[in-house]
């Protein structure tokens, strides 16, 4: 065996020229097929990083005045797809005239939306669903003068402003314009009905507030906010909800479809060009390994006269293949990451964090487990040329000599 793998070794050094073509052509291949692969990994994963981090990707817009009941919003809930779901009145029931302190005179006029646990606008640690509590959007936090932990007071009326709803929430947390922009804040669902109740004249027995008896209230919900679970479930979720409550709906479902899109098209050309690439590969290694072979055909004649057995004949091509897909694989690797680099420092460094360029560590790896299975393969293609070798070559050659 150790001859059959010294001949081997000898072949290559031998054939340095020819080997080192197959492995630049290899090379030459699998360094494109990288760089297309990396850039098709990072631009697509960037493009839906984005997506996903954003959830107001995942937000489906109602409207269409349909009274809803919280049967209704329950059953919107249990949609699959449904990410978060909470009742939300008319506009001109969450509109709230909002101040720093009962002694300031600056009043801003803020909507205010319900929120819950699950809320995708919110932080993991934050959340309104206590009563008195509130989160502010940016731009009403600095118009109100107000951080996190300050009181700031709300107040609503009703009959020609005869009656007024006036009470202190807490500042739980302050969100980014991104996340939520203008004058808005999110309060717990019970105090967004309280707000609907009084201004529909109901009573609020825990301000003193008198009205109709709130036992009497059926409480319905002019809208919902609505999240799916993933912006893969925009979609369907979205068709869903239009088909069974009527509303007319909005959302960013086509940019999710143009990324998916985007994503099958460079799919199809990476798929198209590897076939090809790799086909040519193919070929060249093929040819390289067959040439070896003749090249080596006496040496190896010789060993089966001195009774080299057939069956460890594949030594002889499996040994070359194996040094040429290495050398390739290093060069093409090398290539490819030096491409990456340039091209995240180059283009684009501001978008998808730096990220135009992608090759995981798993992505190489197959990478290089695919290379040596086709290199493997081809070696052992040659086990039928190996077999036919025959000692008497070895023989005919010494006496011709």
């Amino acid at each position: 065996m150790m001859h059959m793998v010294r001949i081997a070794l000898k072949a290559v050094r031998h054939g340095w020229f020819t080997n080192g073509f197959s492995a630049v052509a290899l090379a030459a291949v699998l360094a494109p097929l990288l760089v297309l692969y990396g850039l098709k990994l990072g631009i697509i994963t960037g493009l839906l990083d984005e997506l996903r981090k954003d959830p107001g990707i995942r937000r489906i817009g109602i409207s269409g005045y349909k009274p809803l009941t919280d049967a209704d919003i329950a059953a919107i809930r249990a949609m699959p797809g449904t990410g978060f779901v909470v009742g939300a009145p008319r506009s001109i029931a969450a509109r709230v005239e909002m101040r720093r302190d009962h002694q300031a005179t600056d009043v801003v006029v803020a909507d205010w939306m319900p929120t819950d646990a699950g809320d995708p606008l919110l932080p993991e640690k934050a959340t309104a669903t206590a009563d008195d509590a509130i989160i502010l959007s940016e731009p009403l936090a600095e118009k109100l003068h107000a951080g996190k932990g300050d009181s700031v007071v709300a107040a609503v009326y009703r009959n020609n402003q005869s009656e007024v709803y006036e009470f202190e929430l807490k500042v739980a947390d302050i969100l980014p314009r991104h996340l939520l922009a203008g004058e808005r804040a999110l309060v717990a669902p019970a105090r967004i009905n309280s707000i609907a109740a009084f201004s529909d004249g109901f009573e609020i027995p825990q301000s003193g507030i008198s009205g109709q008896p709130l036992a009497e209230r059926h409480a319905l919900y002019d809208s919902v906010r609505l999240y799916a679970r993933s912006i893969d479930d925009v979609t369907e979720l979205e068709r869903t909800v239009a088909a069974t409550y009527g509303f007319r709906t909005s959302s960013e479902a086509a940019s999710i479809q143009w990324v998916r899109e985007l994503e099958r098209i460079m799919a199809g050309v990476f798929a198209i060009v590897s076939v090809a690439g790799g086909l040519g590969y193919v070929i060249s290694l093929w040819a390289t390994i067959a040439g070896s072979v003749r090249a080596s055909r006496g040496q190896l004649s010789l060993l089966r006269l001195l009774g080299l057995r057939r069956h460890t004949m594949w030594i002889f091509p499996f040994v070359q293949v194996m040094i040429i897909t290495t050398a390739g694989l290093a060069v093409a690797f090398g290539l490819a990451a030096s491409a990456g680099v340039v091209m995240n420092e180059l283009y684009l460094p501001e978008m998808f964090n730096g990220r135009i360029f992608l090759l995981r560590p798993w992505d190489a790896l197959l990478t290089a487990g695919f290379s040596y299975l086709i290199a493997a393969a081809v070696g052992l293609w040659q086990l039928g040329t190996l077999s036919r070798i025959s000692p008497i070559e070895a023989l005919a050659e010494n006496l011709s000599g």
